[in-house]
């Protein structure tokens, strides 16, 4: 029995100098390319280390321009279909995603009342270099007009760390 008990203090000690029993919560920085405001001003993005108070890299993110990706968008009985086509699908990052999703948007109508704030997108398969993403709504929308605000997207690969990616598109939408 005291073997045991060394050896969970043991453990608990070791886990402890390796990180493992710090707090979820702590403050994570972002960290832009170094060469952004070049990448920008030639129409390109780039990307953002994600860095824990440590100094380590725990992530990465995307800054797109719109001149990377264009969206259409298209009203279904129950669901907007959101067309993504990635206009240089053979440059990184875009030539190494999977999937897309739409992570963070709004539907806003014509006076800008945001509209059935709390629905779902599925991830879409990318197919030569386009991706028909679908999201899901709780209410349907009255007829009229509407603005898709779409913040960012997320790009999904089966054994890769998913990948947000930042932007500011509009997308029209008539009902």
């Amino acid at each position: 029995m005291k073997k045991v008990i060394s050896l969970v203090l043991i453990l608990t000690v070791l886990l402890s100098l390796n990180g493992c029993g710090k707090s979820h919560s702590e403050e994570l920085k972002i960290v832009p390319d170094s060469r952004a405001a070049e990448l920008t001003q030639k129409g390109m993005g780039y990307h953002a280390d994600i860095v824990n108070q440590d100094g380590v890299i725990v992530g990465m993110q995307y800054y797109s321009t719109p001149q990377e990706i264009a969206m259409t968008a298209q009203y279904g009985e129950d669901s907007i279909t959101v067309q993504i086509t990635l206009n240089f699908p053979d440059r990184v990052p875009f030539s190494e995603m999977g999937a897309l999703k739409i992570e963070n948007y709004e539907i806003v109508d014509e006076s800008g009342t945001v509209s059935d704030w709390e629905n779902t997108a599925e991830a879409a398969e990318i197919v030569n270099g386009t991706a028909a993403v679908k999201i899901t709504l709780s209410d349907g929308l009255k007829d009229g007009n509407y603005i898709l605000k779409i913040d960012s997207i997320l790009s999904e690969k089966k054994g890769e760390q998913p990948l947000e990616i930042f932007g500011k598109w509009n997308v029209a939408l008539t009902k």
